[in-house]
């Protein structure tokens, strides 16, 4: 039931936000109780945090954890049929030569999915109901060539228990050292 009245409550809120003069409601009625009551006034309250999960706790500043694999033509076409990235750059070898990178390169997406494979391990580290993923801010600096081994690494930067969020920075780097992408991620704790 309280439910409910909080719904009603936030419906009030809505329909007084917007311009009433815009609303038809002559076809609602009071019920018959109420008809000599005024209406109630709706408030506005705004919550700012939410409770702290208790798997927070799961996690420390300073966790790391990195996934690497060699890029192979096989994932790029794989990636490509999946996605539809079928751009040239990424599949013909001769148009490749004409651009700065003058060979195919790994769709830059391919990389934000090893960073995501990291983020799912670091999402299981929360028990049950667990963690989800849900930003991606990353930069795209270099390219990954066909033959490239790259390792994606997250390390907690910042946690964030008033709203129950975990913040990563992201680095994407070639065997040679070169950071291919980077950025920040976010993972919401349940």
């Amino acid at each position: 039931m309280r439910a409910v009245k909080k719904v009603q409550a936030f419906a009030q809120t809505v329909l007084t936000v917007s311009n009433p003069h815009s609303l038809n409601l002559s076809h609602a009625r009071r019920p018959q109780s109420t008809r000599n009551r005024p209406a109630p006034q709706p408030t506005l309250t705004f919550r700012t945090t939410m409770a702290k999960r208790p798997h927070m706790d799961c996690y420390a500043v300073g966790d790391t954890a990195d996934f690497a694999k060699t890029v192979t033509e096989f994932d790029i076409y794989g990636f490509a049929g999946i996605v539809g990235d079928f751009y040239a750059v990424h599949l013909n070898e001769e148009f490749a030569k004409t651009t700065r990178f003058e060979k195919r390169i790994a769709q830059g997406c391919l990389s934000v999915g090893f960073l995501s494979t990291v983020m799912g391990y670091m999402a299981q580290k929360a028990p049950s109901p667990g963690a989800v993923s849900y930003r991606y801010d990353i930069t795209f600096n270099a390219p990954v060539f066909i033959g490239d081994t790259v390792t994606a690494r997250l390390t907690l930067r910042e946690k964030d228990d008033d709203r129950n969020i975990c913040v990563f920075g992201a680095e994407v780097t070639r065997q040679d050292g070169t950071v291919v992408a980077s950025g920040d991620t976010y993972l919401k704790v349940l």
